[in-house]
């Protein structure tokens, strides 16, 4: 065990014992350079028959080819892929280069994830990835996006490079972070490089901070210089005495180290040919000082990355010599794209020649599904652009290929390279990028414009699409009235009767208007030419449309088909956006496992592909299925976060949502001024959770809460405006005027008749198999009123109805409420008290997820499909849940609030 690291020892050594047991574990060791984290790696990995280890290691020069890093991932368990889908498979070997083809880089991710899970099920898995942040971009993403998955022994171990000030790769996963050695640690390190305790072996140990490679390296000197370069950070110090060694090397040595700098491969055959090439002599590589440098055990590769970029062998010239060399290597043994590659890093001019071929590369590599990779190659391509507006072209292609693979800061530093010269293409590029990872007010603008640009231009189907992007652009950031008048501008100027009946669909669906219209499946066949041939709008515009409609069961139909069709087809920027639709609905339809299972999905994606807008809206949605059931420490951590980034990104639709379900929350816990103080602001102009159309749905809410609270003036005014704007408008908004003027009907004498009235056509406007929420809170409300004049007979009826949805629900809260107010009536209620009781909290997350959509009736392998699980893991898990949950059967399972008693 390495001295010092004991602890960090342990750390590691159990999560390696959690995977061979069987257990998915994953966690990153993250420190500064020389602080050990490749040593505690190595020292700690295991090595028995029982697991199967892979150990691989990120190189600075390989970050530019796409995923250079997954093949050597994935490379032992490739006799294993006749054991995932045949597109799976397809995926992986296109992305490895072993197939012709196309495909996305969520497929590589989901069909990687799928074969570690094939040879997981043979035995255990574990992955130790060193250096994890110089891998490719899109090796890197799949990583990741198999990290947040792990499960069934399934390990990852990576090594990084601590950021200070910066954000940090994996934030959101398990990290161990190294600290320097402790005093006694650091002094043995130094007495073994034949340092003896003394003042000057303390003295040297505080100045070095406990680093055991600058310990290391500064033992080679005498204490006055080794104190001095001591003082220095980490990073410099090391930099300043690897310098002082590469000094010491002769020309050809130095040269030498260039080549292995600028391959980053380790291949022995390539690196030694081009070194010849730049005359080196073959024994060259057995140099003793070239030795101590290099690690040489299994390729050729430095001791420590930091010697790749020690000033020594940074210099311009030698590495482009360097890079020429080895492009000539690789070209003669067939490897044309590493050859383009090391042709554009020796390349010191423009070449529009060498531009084009790097252009072709990057559509092959996102052909390929690596889209990070393509953004990189082609932004080298724009580099070696003779012509301005061809180097911007090809810098909007750039930022193009990192928007889609999730890497919005690239993207934006790419759009800012590109300046001010004027690119066709550039502006819808910039509006895409902001209204999914940006400024919803910005993205806002950005389609306006571009929609009326296009439309300028002759582009008819071009505005119009843009047009429908920009009203969403327009609902997240609260400018309702403005996407109404969009849509309103696609019914009144496209020349395509089908375009302008999408608008008037559109425009009516935001506007919550009766407007005659199709069914949800009919919207997808009565769809414009140019919108049913589109990958993504055949499904988005019928979902918006279909989405405000009144059949929400189709809809849910629809949006699950989507999503299933955008992920096959793997547009993983685009999956959040219609994910968080499809979570909306089931909220509404009351199916909130489902409706968790998928916002969680979604954060995921989300945080993958790197959406804070959208990772607000799915912390928002999670806060309010929060809510609903009662959870008040969920509610509250998911509004938080949902309303911070939101604020930060003009996503004023999250806040008002996540502020939403604080005020709910805080009205079922009779929290009445906390509910006010909340819901009132929903309405407020001027504050960042104010959205109009938010503010009209939680009506009710607001209205009750006011009146509760003793404020009959207040919500008097609301109910006036709100009756003002609903005009004849029918569905929810029928039911939110008869519920409101029901509320208000009941504190004025003598108009009991009218309220009772009221209260049955709220009802009567909804139907507890689309709105079951809403059904179980307006009979609550009309039982209670009854209740209080006395009808006790006529309340148990409204109120059982209210108590039964609310425990399907899982709605605890509110079914304590109501079954409060039905045992007032002499009434038993049952089911309630056993909600708060079932030991949940004895699962794991996974193990929640898996048994809350095993109490659905899903089988085993429908619930690996939603989780990116194999029917084995969700077996070994119901395996573990059972005796957890006290119950022996699935069927037993549905006696649980786990699921609602008929979910669809």
């Amino acid at each position: 065990m390495l001295a010092g690291r004991e602890d960090e020892s342990r750390h590691i050594q159990d999560l390696c014992a959690a995977v061979a047991n069987g257990e998915g574990r994953v966690l990153i060791i993250r420190g500064e350079p020389g602080i050990g984290k490749s040593a505690l790696l190595s020292e700690n990995t295991p090595d028995h028959d029982g697991v199967t280890v892979v150990g691989i290691r990120g190189f600075a020069s390989e970050a530019d080819l796409a995923f250079a890093g997954l093949h050597q991932l994935v490379e032992p368990f490739l006799p294993l892929l006749g054991g995932i889908p045949g597109e799976q498979a397809r995926a992986v070997r296109v992305a490895l280069g072993l197939a012709e083809g196309s495909t996305t880089d969520l497929a590589v991710c989901a069909a990687t994830l799928a074969l570690l899970r094939v040879a997981a099920a043979r035995r255990p898995v574990l992955l130790t990835i060193d250096d994890v942040h110089h891998l490719d971009a899109a090796s890197l993403r799949v990583v990741f996006f198999c990290c947040r998955r792990v499960e069934g022994g399934i390990g990852f171990l990576l090594t990084t490079l601590a950021r200070p000030g910066e954000p940090q790769l994996g934030e959101d996963l398990p990290c161990l972070v190294l600290a320097g050695l402790g005093a006694e640690a650091a002094t043995t390190l130094l007495a073994r490089h034949g340092w003896p305790r003394g003042e000057a072996a303390t003295a040297l140990v505080e100045a070095a901070r406990g680093n055991p490679l600058v310990l290391g390296e500064l033992a080679r000197h005498n204490t006055a210089r080794a104190l001095d370069v001591a003082a220095l950070n980490a990073g410099s110090a090391l930099d300043h005495l690897f310098g002082a060694r590469l000094a010491a090397l002769s020309p050809a040595e130095r040269t030498a180290l260039r080549v292995v700098a600028a391959d980053g491969t380790g291949r022995a055959d390539v690196i030694t040919r081009a070194g010849e090439r730049l005359g080196l002599p073959r024994d060259i590589w057995g140099s003793e000082r070239l030795t101590s440098l290099l690690d040489t055990r299994e390729r050729i590769a430095f001791a420590h990355p930091l010697l790749r970029s020690a000033s020594g062998l940074a210099e311009p010239a030698g590495l482009r010599e360097a890079h020429a060399a080895l492009a000539e290597e690789w070209a003669a043994i067939g490897e044309t794209s590493r050859a383009t590659w090391h042709r554009a890093l020796a390349a010191s001019e423009p070449d529009e020649a060498l531009a084009a071929e790097l252009e072709s590369s990057a559509s092959a590599a996102e052909r390929r599904g690596g889209m990070a990779s393509a953004a990189v190659v082609m932004r080298r391509s724009a580099g070696l652009s003779p012509l301005p507006a061809e180097g911007a072209r090809r810098l909007t292609m750039a930022a193009h290929y990192a928007w889609k693979s999730g890497e919005a800061a690239l993207a934006r530093r790419l759009l800012t390279e590109g300046g001010d010269t004027p690119v066709p293409g550039q502006r819808p590029v910039r509006a895409l990028f902001e209204l999914f990872s940006g400024e919803q007010n910005v993205a806002f603008g950005y389609l306006s414009r571009c929609a009326d640009e296009a439309e300028g231009t002759g582009g008819a189907d071009a505005a119009a699409d843009l047009r429908f992007m920009a009203t969403g652009a327009a609902l997240y950031s609260g400018r309702l009235g403005e996407a109404v008048e969009l849509a309103e501008r696609i019914a009144d100027e496209h020349d395509d009767p089908a375009y302008r009946r999408y608008g008037r669909w559109l425009a009516a669906a935001l506007d919550d208007r009766a407007e005659p219209g199709p069914r949800p499946w009919r919207l997808m066949d009565d769809a414009p030419r140019a919108i049913a041939k589109s990958g993504a709008h055949r499904w988005l515009f019928p979902m918006v449309i279909a989405m405000r409609g009144e059949h929400v069961r189709e809809t849910h139909d629809l949006a699950i088909a989507a999503y299933a069709d955008l992920t096959a087809t793997g547009m993983l920027a685009l999956l959040p956006m219609p994910l968080s639709w499809l979570t909306e609905v089931e909220i509404r339809l009351g199916m909130l496992t489902e409706a968790s299972a998928h916002a969680k999905e979604g954060l995921r994606l989300a945080t993958d592909v790197g959406q804070p807008p959208r990772i607000a809206d799915f912390h928002a949605l999670l806060a309010t299925v929060a809510a609903i059931q009662g959870d008040a420490a969920e509610t509250r951590e998911h509004a938080g976060t949902a309303k911070d980034l939101a604020h930060r990104t003009g996503n004023r639709l999250a806040s008002a949502r996540a502020t939403w379900a604080l005020g709910s929350l805080a009205l079922a816990r009779g929290e009445h001024d906390t509910a006010c103080a909340l819901l009132a602001t929903l309405g407020t102009r001027g504050v960042p959770q104010c959205h109009e159309h938010i503010a009209r749905l939680a009506l009710p809410d607001t209205v009750e809460a006011h009146l509760r609270a003793g404020d009959t003036e207040t919500a008097t005014g609301m109910v006036n405006r709100f009756t003002h704007w609903a005009g004849d408008r029918p569905g929810w908004v029928r039911a939110h005027l008869h519920g409101c003027a029901a509320l208000l009907a009941e504190g004025e004498t003598g108009s009991a008749g009218l309220a009772d009235k009221l209260h049955q056509s709220a009802l009567a406007s909804v139907s507890a198999d689309s709105t079951p929420f809403e059904v179980a809170r307006l009979s609550l409300r009309y039982g209670e009123w009854l209740r209080r004049q006395r009808r006790i007979t006529e309340a148990t009826e409204p109120l059982r109805t209210a108590t039964n949805l609310f425990t399907d629900l899982g709605a605890r809260s509110w079914a304590e409420r109501a079954g409060g107010e039905l045992r007032a009536c002499g009434a038993r209620s049952g089911g309630v008290a056993n909600a708060s009781s079932w030991p949940k909290e004895e699962l794991t997350e996974q193990e929640t997820r898996v048994a809350e959509l095993a109490a659905l009736g899903l089988s085993n392998r429908e619930i690996g499909a939603k989780l990116y699980l194999s029917h084995r893991t969700v077996g070994y898990h119901l395996h573990k849940i059972f005796p957890k949950l006290g119950i022996t059967t699935r069927a037993q399972l549905r006696q649980t609030p786990l699921a609602p008693e008929d979910p669809r």
